[in-house]
C-alpha cells in the first residue's frame, strides 16, 4: 500500500522569502491519481506587475486549475487589500503524473499562498487543505476526500483541512486516526486557522436529508429497460444500508433510497440511478468501517466478474450493450488495480474495501445492461459497422481538456474490439467538447430550449434527456446544456448504426493524442472517470 500511495515522505510545509511583490511560497498539497491519494508541490511567486495569474507546470495543467487561481487570486486581494500590481505564478511539479493537472481543488491553497505573498504573514500550521474557491470566497466541495486525507496522514501531516464535509464523508473520515480533519466553509477561516491558529468550529455530523424540492415530474419518453436497472440499483442501495449497524446512520441511508425511489416515479431515472449508485457504495463500505474483510469483497467482485455474460449485439439490444461494455470494463480494470494490493493499516483495507465497492457495482451494473433484451429480439447488428462509427469518433480532436478520460476510455475498448463501449465513451467526450465550446460562445436558453423541443429516439439519447432536464430544474444550466448535446448525439449514433455502413479494409490505429488517462469517480451510467496505464493527476 505504501507503493500505492507512492511511498510519500514529504511533510506538508510552507517556507517564505519577502519582499513588496517579489516572494515565493511552497505547499504540498494532496491530491487523487489513479484513484490513490499523493500529496504534490505546489510553488507560488509574486513579481511586479499588472495583477495577471498564470499556473505553469510541467506536465501541463487544464483550464479549471487556471480559473481556480484567478478566483483565488481575486479573493486573496480582497481579503489583504493589496496586491493589485502584484502577478502571482504558480508551478506544480508531479514527476509521478505526466499525464497532466486537472481539478479545482487547489482552489482554497491557492488563496492561502496568495495572501501570504501579499501580507508577508507566514503560515504556522502542519497542515494542508483541499477545497475549490468560488469568487465569493467561499470553499467548495471535492472530491477524494478519504484519499486525500490518507495520504496526508502517511506523510506526516498533522492536519487536513476540506470543504464542508457530506454525511457520507463525515462518516468515513471519522474511521481514520492519526491526523486531524478539519471543516471550513469560507477563505477567512480557513486563513484564521493557517495564520493564527484558530481551530474552525467542530460541526456535528447532521443525518438529515435534505428535501429535493417541488420537482414536477418528467413529461419525455422513457428508455424502455432503463426502469428495472434503476429498480436493481435502488434494491442494492437498500440491501447495503441494511448492513449498517447504527439506526440513525441506517436510517439515513434508507432515506436516501426512498429519495432516489421517489425520482424515479418522477420519471428522472438517470439521476435516481446515479444516486442509488454512489449512495450504495458507501453505505457498503460504511457497514465495514469497523471491521473490513478485503479477502471476502474481493471474492465478491471476482465472483460477479466471473459470471458477466456479454449477448450478441442486435437492434434492439445494442445500445444497452454499449453501457455494459464500458461499465465491464471500469469493474475489472479497478478490481486489477487493487486484487494484489496488500493492505498494512486499517485504514487500508478500509480504502481497498471501498474501491471493491466501486468494481461491484460496475459490474453489477453490466450485468443489468447486458440482461436488456429489448422485444422481440430485434435482428443481428454487424459489428463491422460498429466499428466504421467508432472510427468516424477517433482523433475528433487532439485536446479533450478534462474530458480526455472518456476519449482514451474509448480508443482501449476499440483496440478490445469491443466498439459497441467505444462509441459510447468517445461520443460523450466530443458531446462534452462540443457542449462547452458552445457554453463559452454564449448558448442561450433559447438555444437550451431548442434542443429539447422534441423527444429522442435512441436510448441514451432519451435517458440524457430526462437526466438534462432534471439537471435544469435543480439549477445545474452548464450541466444540462451538456446533457442535451449528448442526448442529441447519441441519436444520431443511433440512426447511423442502424442506417448499415460499409467498414474500411483496416481498423484505425491508436492515436497519440489519446493516452492521457485518469481516476475520478462521477456516477453511474456513464459520468465516470477511471485509471488507465499512465498516470494523471486529479487535483479534484
Amino acid at each position: 500500500m505504501r507503493q500505492l500511495i507512492l511511498l510519500l515522505l514529504m511533510l506538508s510545509g510552507v517556507s517564505l522569502s519577502f519582499a513588496l511583490c517579489e516572494g515565493e511560497v511552497n505547499m504540498s498539497l494532496p491530491a487523487v491519481s489513479e484513484g490513490s491519494g499523493l500529496l504534490v508541490e505546489i510553488t507560488m511567486r509574486s513579481i511586479p506587475g499588472t495583477g495577471i495569474e498564470y499556473v505553469g507546470a510541467s506536465p501541463t495543467v487544464g483550464t479549471s486549475t487556471q480559473e481556480s487561481l484567478a478566483d483565488a487570486a481575486f479573493v486573496a486581494r480582497g481579503l489583504s487589500m493589496r496586491g493589485e500590481g502584484c502577478d502571482l505564478l504558480v508551478r506544480v511539479s508531479d514527476e509521478d503524473s505526466p499525464g497532466g493537472v486537472e481539478g479545482p481543488s487547489a482552489g482554497a491553497a491557492f488563496v492561502l499562498m496568495a495572501y501570504s505573498l501579499l501580507t508577508g504573514e507566514e503560515m504556522g500550521q502542519d497542515a494542508t487543505i483541499t477545497g475549490a474557491i468560488g469568487a465569493d470566497g467561499s470553499v467548495l466541495p471535492v472530491g477524494g476526500l478519504y484519499e486525500k486525507a490518507l495520504s496526508a496522514k502517511m506523510a506526516g501531516v498533522g492536519a487536513l483541512v476540506t470543504p464542508v464535509q457530506s454525511v457520507e464523508e463525515k462518516l468515513m473520515l471519522r474511521g481514520i486516526s492519526g491526523i486531524d480533519v478539519y471543516e471550513v466553509s469560507n477563505a477567512t477561516e480557513a486563513i484564521e486557522f493557517f495564520f493564527y491558529g484558530i481551530v474552525p468550529e467542530e460541526r456535528p455530523l447532521d443525518l438529515g436529508v435534505e428535501p429535493m424540492g417541488n420537482i414536477t415530474p418528467y413529461g419525455g419518453e422513457k428508455a424502455p429497460g432503463m426502469e428495472g436497472i434503476v429498480a436493481g440499483m435502488i434494491d442494492a442501495e437498500k440491501d447495503a444500508a441494511a448492513q449498517i449497524e447504527g439506526q440513525d446512520v441506517r436510517e439515513y441511508f434508507e432515506a436516501m433510497a426512498a429519495q432516489h425511489e421517489e425520482l424515479e416515479r418522477l420519471g428522472y431515472e438517470y439521476a435516481a440511478a446515479n444516486g442509488a449508485f454512489l449512495t450504495g457504495i458507501s453505505a457498503s463500505a460504511i457497514a465495514e468501517v469497523g471491521e473490513p474483510d478485503i479477502a471476502a469483497k474481493r471474492q465478491e467482485v471476482q465472483g460477479c466478474l466471473d459470471s458477466l455474460e456479454e449477448p450478441d449485439a442486435t437492434t434492439e439490444n445494442y445500445q444497452w450493450v454499449m453501457g455494459g461494455e464500458a461499465r465491464e470494463m471500469r469493474a475489472r480494470r479497478n478490481y486489477e488495480k487493487y486484487a494484489e494490493i496488500e493492505p498494512e493499516t486499517k485504514d487500508e483495507e478500509y480504502l481497498l474495501v471501498y474501491q471493491m465497492g466501486y468494481s461491484l457495482a460496475w459490474c453489477e451494473a453490466a450485468k443489468a445492461m447486458y440482461a436488456v433484451e429489448g422485444e422481440g429480439g430485434g435482428e443481428p447488428v454487424d459489428g463491422r459497422e460498429l466499428r466504421l462509427v467508432a472510427e468516424g469518433l477517433l482523433n475528433y480532436t487532439d485536446d479533450y481538456g478534462e474530458w480526455a478520460e472518456y476519449a482514451q476510455a474509448g480508443q482501449e475498448l476499440y483496440d478490445e474490439g469491443k466498439y459497441a463501449g467505444a462509441i459510447y465513451e468517445l461520443e460523450f467526450a466530443k458531446s462534452m467538447v462540443e457542449g462547452d465550446g458552445a457554453l463559452e460562445a454564449g448558448a442561450t436558453d433559447e438555444d437550451y430550449a431548442l434542443m429539447m423541443q422534441n423527444d429522442s429516439a435512441s436510448v441514451w439519447g432519451r435517458v440524457f434527456r430526462g437526466h438534462s432536464e432534471y439537471m435544469e430544474k435543480t439549477g445545474s444550466h452548464e450541466d444540462a446544456y451538456r446533457m442535451v448535446v449528448f442526448s442529441r448525439n447519441m441519436d444520431a449514433v443511433a440512426a447511423e448504426v442502424e442506417g448499415g455502413v460499409e467498414p474500411p479494409s483496416e481498423p484505425v490505429q491508436r492515436g497519440e493524442s489519446l493516452c492521457l488517462p485518469a481516476f475520478v469517480l462521477l456516477g453511474a451510467l456513464g459520468v465516470a472517470l477511471y485509471a488507465g496505464s499512465a498516470k494523471k493527476l486529479i487535483m479534484e
